[in-house]
């Protein structure tokens, strides 16, 4: 019964001393990371519905030009004779969500989907599924910087 008394009397006590007061906050909250992929992008390989192409059509030509204002996507330019989502050569984009991306929204309302999350702000390749004509005809590109 002293074994017990004592042992219950030694729980307590490093249960005492093991407890903080009040667990640190940061005082600037949390902050969320905003995706930035910024920058001329060119093409390194394109499938379409699985089949590498990359060497079929001149894809060389091809600049996405992304560009922000301050954090916040703004607009871009397309240097390309090859096919891609977005007909216009120049407007506005946009993500569906600025912290979670899945998609890229571009100004006459098409939008490519995020094959990969990106995961840090100079990210150095970007891969994007784009459906053209019908949904049967489906690209993959990646993009690197």
């Amino acid at each position: 019964m002293k074994k017990i008394i004592t042992t219950m009397c030694f729980m307590l006590f490093i249960g005492l001393i093991g407890c903080d007061d009040e667990p640190s906050l940061n005082p600037e909250g949390f902050t969320e990371f905003k995706t930035d992929i910024s920058g001329i992008w060119k093409i390194s390989n394109v499938t379409q519905n699985g089949i590498d192409i990359t060497n079929s059509l001149d894809f060389k030509s091809f600049a996405l030009n992304l560009d922000y204002n301050g954090t916040t996507p703004s607009n871009f330019s397309l240097a390309s004779k090859s096919p891609f989502v977005t007909k216009i050569s120049e407007g506005s984009w946009s993500f569906d969500d600025p912290i979670y991306p899945t998609i890229i929204i571009f100004s006459d309302g098409s939008s490519a989907k995020l094959l990969k999350p990106i995961l840090s702000s100079g990210e150095k390749s970007l891969n994007l599924e784009i459906v053209l004509g019908c949904g049967n005809m489906v690209y993959q590109y990646k993009l690197i910087k």
